[in-house]
């Protein structure tokens, strides 16, 4: 088998053939033929191969081939018109010819700026990394229980490819130490890995304790020692002094470089939101007008933007709520209180409540409005008890200001109202919507679709005569007026600087 090395600068192709005998004695010769100027030939004992140099007058191309046990080179050149060259040595007959190839001297490549091709059938594994760490110039180290054959053709691959494709080709890896490349088994380099790493860290553990105070501005000592405390070593010790905010810290310095590190980072001011919430019952034509934009995309799902699982418990009576959670943006948030007082003037909107809170950046807020509705239960024993039940509306909003200072909302809500009586208790009607929407700072999010039809009957006719007995009704009568109303939770976050 040979393996072949080229270089470009010098052009010249190197190749280690094992297993051969020739009549040719060692030195240099001069040819000056074919492309070629010299070729010098150099045999190695302990290795068991000769190597050729050959060089070139510039870059060819060439073919290598097997021809009735020779090793035959063949150099091309482009509209060249000079004569081809041969090169050829015996090898041992039992050897099968690999079928031919053309290959192409390589640009300088990085790293070391060395490709190599390999032809390898049947070759001593050390011997093949002997022969590459000779040529591209690497201190190796084997162990008495490396060994194996390699069969393998690569060709124009850059050396580090080719180290690692032989050695990975008979299970073996390696390791490298100060310069020197040390193969072994992967299992032994990794076992002594490991008695290494364990050695570092019970060097480690007989430094000296340094006890050191990190006072914390913003944030919260308790909740920093579970992130910090997995720096330390198995003698580290951390403790947290509530008082003033602060961790202590005894370990060895190197942790408390990476601990301060990592405080510095986590310990950055918080950004705090402040959250205006407003649930109106609306005219739907009012709410039309006051400039939605709907359909903005849920980014919890896909689908239709804001749709989500909404439903009132079996035997809903007429009036209960329709499907619930549509999502909306009203741009112009200054405007809205303006807009909303002119609407409650025309009777148009009734504001039902209008929390205001603030909440830390990604913390949860929770809002709940509404009344608590008594009803009677019975005791195994049938006594009546009186318990009471939790209907209106809840919210729970969760802020993540974003870096270009976008506002994420994680938006929970629950809306119920009571039902029929039951007599197991009371039926409780119930919609729910879980949104995320993207928002500006003080833009507001809509959260619609809770509709509500209401009938309101009145009495008309003429004064008197539509009040008479039995004939009344010639002069009067009773009108019903249905109206539409839907249930509107607006959030205005802004950030608080």
């Amino acid at each position: 088998s040979y393996t072949i090395f080229s270089r470009e600068v010098p052009s010249q192709l190197l190749i280690d053939v094992q297993g051969v005998k020739t009549e040719i004695s060692s030195g240099i010769y001069t040819v000056y033929a074919g492309g070629i100027t010299t070729i010098s030939i150099e045999p190695f004992e302990t290795g068991n191969f000769i190597r050729f140099v050959i060089n070139l007058e510039k870059t060819f191309s060439y073919k290598d081939e097997r021809v009735n046990g020779n090793i035959v080179l063949t150099f091309y050149e482009t509209g060249g018109n000079f004569k081809a060259v041969s090169l050829s040595g015996r090898a041992p007959s039992e050897i099968e010819a690999p079928p031919p190839t053309v290959h192409a001297l390589p640009a300088p490549p990085p790293s070391r700026g060395i490709r190599i091709s390999l032809n390898l059938e049947n070759a001593d594994i050390v011997t093949v990394i002997k022969a590459i760490a000779e040529y591209v110039g690497l201190n190796v180290v084997f162990g008495e229980e490396i060994k194996g054959k390699v069969t393998l053709r690569a060709e124009n691959i850059p050396w580090e490819q080719a180290f690692e494709l032989a050695l990975r080709t008979v299970g073996l890896s390696y390791l490298y130490e100060n310069g020197v490349y040390r193969i072994a088994p992967p299992e032994k380099i990794r076992e002594e890995e490991i008695k290494r790493k364990r050695s570092e860290e019970e060097a480690k553990l007989l430094e000296p304790q340094i006890t050191r105070v990190y006072v914390l501005q913003y944030a919260v000592a308790d909740e920093a020692k579970k992130t910090v405390q997995k720096l330390l070593t198995s003698k580290g010790q951390i403790e947290v002094d509530e008082r003033t905010n602060a961790l202590i810290i005894t370990d060895i310095g190197e942790v408390h470089e990476k601990v301060a590190s990592l405080i510095k980072s986590i310990d950055t001011p918080v950004y705090q939101v402040a959250i205006d919430s407003r649930i109106l019952e609306i005219n739907r034509g009012a709410l039309d007008q006051m400039g939605v934009q709907w359909n903005v995309k849920n980014l919890r799902g896909t689908g239709v933007a804001g749709e989500v699982t909404g439903g009132a418990s079996p035997g809903a009576m007429p009036g209960a709520p329709t499907l619930f959670g549509q999502v909306g943006i009203i741009s112009r948030g200054a405007l809205i209180d303006n807009v909303i007082s002119m609407y409650e003037q025309r009777k148009l909107v009734k504001t039902i409540s209008n929390p205001k809170i603030s909440v830390l950046n990604n913390q949860k807020a929770r809002i709940h409005g509404g009344s608590r509705i008594p009803y009677i239960t019975r005791d195994p024993a049938g006594n009546p008890i009186v318990q009471f039940v939790d209907v209106g509306i809840r919210l729970e909003v969760t802020p993540h200001v974003n870096v270009n200072k976008q506002i994420t909302l994680d938006i929970n809500t629950e809306v119920s109202e009571p039902g029929a009586q039951l007599p197991g208790g009371i039926e409780i009607l119930t919609n729910y919507a879980n949104t995320r929407v993207l928002l500006n700072n003080g833009e507001t999010a809509v959260i619609g679709g809770l509709i509500k039809y209401k009938t309101q009957s009145s009495r008309e006719g003429v004064p008197f005569l539509s009040r008479i007995p039995l004939i009344g009704r010639l002069f009067g009568g009773n009108i019903a007026e249905e109206s539409e109303r839907e249930i509107v939770i607006f959030l205005t976050p802004h950030i608080i600087e």
